[in-house]
C-alpha cells in the first residue's frame, strides 16, 4: 500500500516547520550527502503535535501506526538515494514523506513499481519502507525541505 494525501499541511503549517528546520540546521548531522535532525531535538513541542496528528489521520484510516523517528532530512543540489528498503527498527511497519516545499528541481520520490511522486508542499507519501523499493532522484536546483517518519504499530517498542 502506498497511500498519497494532498494538502495534508498546510502551506503556513509547512512554512512554519520549514523555518524551524532551518534555524536547527546546525544541530542536524552528515547522512550521506544530506543532513538529518531528529525533530524532537530541534522542537519538542513540535515534535508530539506531529506523531499526534499522523497518528490520528492513520487512525482513521484504520492503520494502527505511533510514530517511532521523526526526522527534517536536508536536501541540497547533487543530493539524491537510489532505490533501496529503509534499514530501521524491527518494529518498524510505516514510513512517511511529507514535503515541506516544492520550490526546487528533482527530488521525486520514487518506488521500484513505477510510482513516481511529484514533490508538493504539503504532500504525504506513506509507505512500508521495508517492502517497497524506493529513492530519491537528483536535485537539480534549490534545496529540498522534508519530514521523514517511521512508524510502528507496536506500542510496547516506543521509547517513552
Amino acid at each position: 500500500m502506498i497511500l498519497i494525501e494532498e494538502n495534508f499541511l498546510s502551506d503556513q503549517d509547512c512554512d512554519n516547520i520549514k523555518k524551524i528546520a532551518i534555524e536547527s540546521y546546525n544541530k542536524s548531522e552528515a547522512f550521506r550527502d544530506i543532513h538529518v535532525l531528529e525533530i524532537i531535538k530541534a522542537n519538542y513541542d513540535l515534535s508530539k503535535k506531529l506523531g499526534f496528528v499522523y497518528s490520528n489521520y492513520l487512525g482513521t484510516k484504520n492503520i494502527v501506526a505511533f510514530p517511532e523517528l521523526l526526522q527534517f532530512t536536508y536536501w541540497t543540489p547533487n543530493s539524491f538515494q537510489d532505490l533501496h528498503f529503509d534499514v530501521t527498527r524491527d518494529s518498524t511497519n510505516l514510513t512517511s514523506i511529507t514535503y515541506l516545499n516544492d520550490d526546487y528541481e528533482g527530488g521525486e520520490t520514487y518506488f521500484e513499481n513505477d510510482v513516481v511522486v511529484k514533490p508538493k508542499k504539503g504532500k504525504v507519501v506513506f509507505f512500508d519502507g521495508k517492502k517497497y523499493k524506493h529513492g530519491v532522484s537528483k536535485i537539480t536546483q534549490g534545496n529540498r525541505y522534508v519530514c521523514a517518519f517511521w512508524y510502528t504499530n507496536n506500542i510496547s517498542k516506543l521509547n517513552c
